[in-house]
């Protein structure tokens, strides 16, 4: 058992090494979150909670262009800036008389 416990030790250790900093977002209301992370290899990956139920799994990121060839790895994050919008505005026609228009984004 002591064998089983020092091995799930290293992996967590190896796999914590592996990857850059998270960087966070979270909904305004704050029931959907987003993790993002480039391993040291440079691929991003994600991964998002809803209510704190997974409903995406940590997934990669990435192209495989024909023009440009493989755009799935050797990324660096130079920076994160998040941001927040708010308004409310009037559509022409539709069942409603305004729309809330509320998000966060990082970039």
């Amino acid at each position: 058992m002591k064998i089983y416990c020092y091995l799930l030790a290293a992996a967590i250790g190896v796999a914590a090494c592996a990857c850059t900093e998270k960087s966070n977002l979270a909904s305004p209301n704050g029931n959907i979150k987003v993790d993002f992370r480039l391993t040291k290899d440079g691929v991003p990956v994600y991964c998002a909670t809803y209510c704190g139920d997974t409903v995406v799994a940590p997934s990669s990121l990435g192209f495989d262009t024909e023009q440009f060839g493989s755009l799935t790895g050797g990324f660096k994050q130079l920076s994160v800036i998040h941001s927040d919008f708010d308004e409310i505005w009037q559509p022409v026609w539709g069942e409603f008389d305004s729309i809330r228009n509320n998000y966060r984004q990082m970039v």
